[in-house]
């Protein structure tokens, strides 16, 4: 197990925000488990990140990534 806490900008770069509020907002969405800091700011650990992807349900297609969507919204497809 790794206690190694994510840097700000790790968290920004995970949750593609830059607020703590908004942060905390996408990793509640994505079951990631975290601490409020006394500044609001979400602190975890690559644990945690991994511990939530390791427990996503399987895509209704059949594949087996993490679903990803409450990160970044539902894929797009290109054109």
């Amino acid at each position: 197990m790794s206690a190694h806490l994510l840097s700000s900008g790790e968290v920004e770069q995970l949750t593609g925000a830059k607020r703590p509020a908004i942060q905390r907002r996408v990793l509640d969405k994505a079951g990631i488990r975290y601490v409020k800091r006394l500044d609001g700011a979400p602190a975890l650990t690559w644990d945690s990140v991994n511990n939530a992807l390791a427990m996503t349900r399987p895509n209704p297609e059949g594949d087996q990534e993490p679903r990803l969507e409450s990160f970044h919204g539902p894929k797009t497809q290109r054109r």
